[in-house]
């Protein structure tokens, strides 16, 4: 069947690259197509900004048929999107991911930390009899599947290596047929030798918390009030060298932070795979490192636009890139992969504390009121807690970002004071579509400078 498509001012969006190019995106699609006809961009501009009585002062019934079908059949020539990956049919829980809260403690005072509430956390450290009746209910619930991802967290998980110990050598000797893989969230400042070989020995997926150089805005500090960026910096060596282990790190960008591209440059310069996101709001009340404004926005914005050049300079050069972001939004856009989830919140991807209690994602943990169940009685409804379809937020329909975005953290917001059927606060998106906008400049002067890495079968 033909790939048929429409146009409307809300599901295509214009870039503006340089004085020469404009970039011209389908939402509905995944397409983006430079521009660089003046008459065409004239017609673009003014359909998406005008309405139909200016459009028409501008151009007659046969011009805008004549432009309106020259795009779509650009648009519907091309191959069609990827199979979407969910429908309401297939959203059931199954346990595929899960969050173990390993450690209610840590030594670091990261004002932003989601994980705390009220100064402290409202749960408890795990110890051997908690992990015996939570790895029999992992069992039961995924003996007859290919595989089960277990995630340590916290707090810092690390200050419990004991009971992760006790983890992996219970499942490896009561549930063997199980294949299980394990993976660590840490802020990297507690190392030991011991752990070093335990991480080799295991296989383990280590995620390293630290937030860019040490600066005015690197908030990431012990209780003392003391930096932790070299000790984790030390222990990023150390890791790195580990055989059997896949390294990243990841950083939290807070709305001050007025370094964004030197940041971004600093974990290119590590040559580990990274991520970077900006502070978000949780049921942690207690800073404002997470509200924005029209003021940090415009800040935002600037810094993107120095960081986007900075990037597009590494393209040029046919240099290496290591962030993971790139990556994920080339494979996006390359095969059009319209993935209609922002996560497995609620749905592959639960949390199991050392109680029992289940919550959809670890954002919610340490509030009892978003509890769905518990190990005891997993019966559980999740429905208000999980991600839903892009499709059930009809306030998204109508944004250009809705198959790159899918509607963004449940958590957040929640925490916010939204439901999951809604939509971001209009500052949260705007700063999500900054974001957005780099990536797809960044998607066409990769095609442009660098397309050999395009014909590798997929980008890493």
């Amino acid at each position: 069947m033909k790939n048929t498509q429409k146009i409307t001012k809300n599901n295509i969006k214009l870039f503006k690259i340089d004085n020469e190019t404009t970039l011209f995106f389908h939402a509905d699609t995944l397409q983006i197509y430079p521009i660089d006809n003046k008459e065409l961009l004239h017609f673009l501009e003014t359909f998406t900004n005008s309405s139909k009585t200016e459009l028409s002062k501008h151009f007659s019934e046969k011009d805008v048929k004549m432009y309106k079908k020259f795009i779509l059949d650009t648009i519907n020539n091309a191959p069609k999107s990827v199979t979407w990956q969910f429908d309401n049919g297939n959203l059931q829980t199954s346990y595929e991911t899960i969050v173990l809260p390993i450690a209610a403690k840590c030594n670091l005072a990261c004002p932003y930390c989601f994980a705390t509430s009220d100064g402290g956390y409202n749960f408890s450290d795990f110890n051997e009899e908690s992990i015996k009746k939570i790895a029999n209910f992992v069992f039961q619930k995924r003996k007859d599947k290919s595989a089960t991802s277990i995630i340590f967290f916290g707090g810092e998980p690390l200050l419990n290596f004991e009971c992760i110990k006790f983890t992996v050598e219970h499942f490896k000797q009561n549930f063997s047929e199980l294949s299980v893989g394990y993976s660590l969230t840490t802020n990297g400042t507690v190392l030991t030798d011991e752990m070093i070989d335990f991480f080799e020995k295991t296989g383990f997926a280590i995620l390293v918390s630290l937030d860019g150089f040490d600066n005015e805005f690197n908030v990431r500090k012990y209780k003392n009030g003391k930096s932790s960026v070299q000790d984790v910096l030390n222990n990023i060596e150390k890791l790195r060298k580990i055989n059997n282990v896949h390294l990243e790190l990841r950083a939290t960008l807070i709305n001050t932070n007025a370094y964004i591209c030197e940041t971004y440059d600093f974990f290119e310069k590590l040559q580990i795979p990274f991520s970077i996101a900006f502070a978000y709001t949780s049921e942690n009340k207690s800073h404002n490192l997470s509200v924005y404004n029209e003021d940090n926005l415009q800040i935002i914005k600037q810094s993107f636009e120095k960081l986007t050049e900075y990037y597009k300079n590494k393209f040029i050069n046919n240099e290496s890139i290591f962030d993971k972001k790139i990556s994920t939004y080339f494979n996006t856009l390359r095969y059009r992969q319209k993935q209609n989830l922002p996560c497995g919140a609620g749905h592959g991807y639960m949390t199991i504390m050392s109680d029992g209690d289940i919550f959809t994602c670890p954002h919610f943990m340490n509030d009892k009121k978003y509890c769905v169940g518990n190990i005891d009685n997993p019966d559980i409804d999740a429905s208000k807690y999980s991600s839903v379809l892009i499709s059930e937020i009809s306030e998204c329909q109508n944004c250009w970002a809705k198959y790159i975005c899918n509607g963004h953290c449940v958590a957040q917001k929640i925490s916010m004071g939204q439901s999951n059927q809604m939509t971001m606060p209009e500052n949260e998106c705007n700063l999500l579509k900054i974001t957005f906008e780099h990536y797809l400049k960044l998607f066409y002067f990769a095609k442009k400078y660098t397309p050999e890495i395009f014909k590798i079968q997929k980008l890493l």
